[in-house]
């Protein structure tokens, strides 16, 4: 069993005004964890890499370069249908 483990920010002051930078950066076309203005990057997402060790964007651009440009070019190429046929004898 897996437990989930997640934070909030008790509505409030502080949590509109979250809100309400998340919306501009929406309606700016900026991802939500990309770094804005004079600010060098969000700090909910380097308070996950300092405390998971983990930086998603590292490893999904790491994926890409393995995987995901290979599935994409064989999409974009179509695939190879393979016809198997049954012979059947009596």
């Amino acid at each position: 069993m897996h437990n989930m483990h997640f934070k909030c920010m008790p509505d409030g002051a502080d949590q509109e005004a979250r809100d309400a930078g998340l919306r501009a950066k929406l309606a700016a076309g900026v991802q939500v964890l990309q770094a804005g203005g004079d600010q060098e990057e969000m700090p909910e997402w380097r308070e996950v890499k300092e405390n998971f060790g983990y930086d998603a964007e590292d490893e999904a651009d790491d994926w890409w370069v393995g995987w995901g440009s290979l599935k994409y070019r064989s999409a974009e190429y179509g695939s190879i249908g393979i016809q198997v046929e049954q012979t059947v004898s009596n």
